[in-house]
């Protein structure tokens, strides 16, 4: 029962603290545009560490 608690709190903190943030946030058009251009690069890298663990290293490092 505490964790559905716990959960509950955490769930409205993050509802009011993006709703806030969208609010009185800066408004900028050229912060997305920054961070779209690694997030494909970076997922990409990801993947491809992932594989080769698993290739290698399947039981872990």
């Amino acid at each position: 029962m505490a964790l559905f608690i716990i959960l509950a709190v955490l769930l409205v903190g993050l509802v009011l603290v993006v709703s806030l943030t969208e609010k009185f946030g800066k408004k900028s058009d050229t912060a997305p545009s920054k961070i779209s251009a690694f997030i494909i690069p970076l997922l990409i890298i990801m993947v491809t560490l992932q594989v080769l663990r698993a290739l290698f290293w399947p039981d872990g490092f």
